[in-house]
């Protein structure tokens, strides 16, 4: 990471188009300029701004603990720090998650929560169940990609010797990703049983046809 990334405060996206906007201080509404939707989760943007910046502070302290010497006495004090932080942007991004997201920041959120929720199973904060989730709906989301870009290479047309050869390797793929997100939808839709929230989390493309469509 360097410094521009590290210090970049969060930017706040439309769920419709993922246009990115500035607010004024004491804002809370705000219409999209680039495709007229009125932006109403604005509770939901901040609570996003808030989780990723707590995130990325809690990083920055435990980057500055030795890896060797995370369990001493004397980084205890560090990595009480960087566990509030973590926690704070654990909830926050939670409460984020009752709202649609843009898909910029869903992806970011997903990846947020995958981290943290790798830190926690290690002292036990978190269910394996849960933490199962959170990597799961990596897995989705890096497939899915992939899938996407597969799709658009093979709609358009290849040209060489080689691209009918290419074209079948894309097209193979594309059927191993299809099947696999399937298997991985089933698998995240099992454990939101068996986790039983209140109120599911708003992490799950429904169609790629829209952009920033994101439901649990």
């Amino acid at each position: 990471m360097n410094n521009e990334e590290e210090y970049q405060l969060a930017p706040l996206a439309c769920p419709r188009c993922d246009q990115e906007f500035d607010i004024a201080e004491g804002q809370w509404e705000y219409t999209c300029e680039s495709c007229g939707h009125r932006v109403d989760n604005m509770q939901a943007q901040f609570a996003y701004s808030r989780g990723y910046d707590a995130y990325f502070a809690g990083q920055r302290v435990f980057m500055e603990i030795p890896p060797s010497r995370r369990s001493r006495v004397a980084y205890a004090e560090q990595a009480h720090v960087g566990t509030k932080l973590y926690t704070e942007a654990y909830t926050a991004i939670q409460e984020a998650f009752q709202s649609n997201l843009a898909e910029s920041q869903c992806y970011k959120a997903i990846e947020i929560m995958a981290s943290i929720a790798n830190r926690f199973i290690q002292t036990e904060l978190i269910s394996p169940l849960e933490a199962n989730y959170w990597t799961s709906l990596i897995i989705e989301q890096v497939n899915r990609k992939e899938l996407e870009d597969l799709s658009l290479r093979l709609s358009q047309p290849t040209t060489g010797l080689l691209s009918p050869l290419a074209r079948l390797r894309w097209r193979m793929r594309k059927r191993q990703l299809e099947k696999g997100l399937v298997r991985v939808g089933r698998r995240i839709h099992l454990i939101e049983q068996n986790i039983a929230f209140a109120t599911p989390p708003r992490v799950r493309k429904v169609s790629s046809g829209r952009i920033g469509a994101y439901n649990a």
